[in-house]
């Protein structure tokens, strides 16, 4: 969707280069209808209707998807409200405006497309989340009763979901039953404050230095 945003937004950008510079050679363009402009308003309406309602459903079920088509009825919204102010300047034989918001269309589709690619990317390559991210989640782990240190602690994405991979030291003198009960703990409380969390992988260390 963002490599269509963006070779759509190239081929708007020509057109309306193309208009401008037609225009100044031959200002002798017929005036758009009105009807159009009443057309453009109702348009505006429906798409701006449709951006809060699937941007509503997006966060719901944390779709890229959608997010990505939320996104899209409102570059539609936006160009729809350019068209609209370009028609009704076009009404009063300003025509070069309209060619204008056209160019300004231009310019919002290929910011929305590199948007687009950019969290693609980053879905695709598994990227590791914000610092701020990562440290809430050490800072769980390290309340948890029984985990004296956090040795180890990677997170990365998933879509719009995270791996963590954790290693936790704890007293080396401690049965192998209460060790498994401390990682079963942290396992669960990651996974419930963090519901974003797909799995929790605990590996135990003992922690040699407190061993009373």
């Amino acid at each position: 969707m963002g490599i269509i945003f963006f070779v759509t937004s190239i081929v708007i950008g020509f057109t309306a280069i193309s208009s401008i510079i037609g225009y100044v050679n031959n200002p002798d363009v017929a005036t758009p209808h009105l009807f159009t402009v009443i057309v453009s308003f109702i348009s505006l309406i429906v798409k701006i209707v449709l951006f809060r309602y699937y941007l509503m459903i997006s966060k719901k079920y944390k779709s890229p998807t959608l997010k990505a088509d939320s996104k899209n009825h409102l570059l539609d919204a936006w160009a729809t409200l350019f068209s609209l102010i370009g028609l009704t300047l076009a009404q009063f034989n300003l025509i070069i405006f309209d060619y204008i918001a056209s160019l300004i269309i231009g310019v919002f589709i290929i910011r929305l497309s590199i948007q687009i690619l950019l969290e693609s990317v980053s879905f695709l390559t598994d990227q590791a989340p914000s610092e701020d991210e990562i440290n809430s989640i050490f800072e769980v782990i390290l309340s948890i009763d029984g985990v004296l240190q956090v040795d180890d602690l990677k997170v990365r994405k998933h879509m719009t979901q995270r791996y963590v991979d954790v290693e936790i030291g704890v007293k080396s003198n401690l049965t192998l039953e209460v060790a498994h009960k401390i990682a079963e703990n942290v396992h669960h409380q990651v996974e419930t404050e963090f519901p974003d969390v797909i799995h929790c992988m605990v590996h135990v260390n003992p922690h040699k230095s407190i061993s009373a």
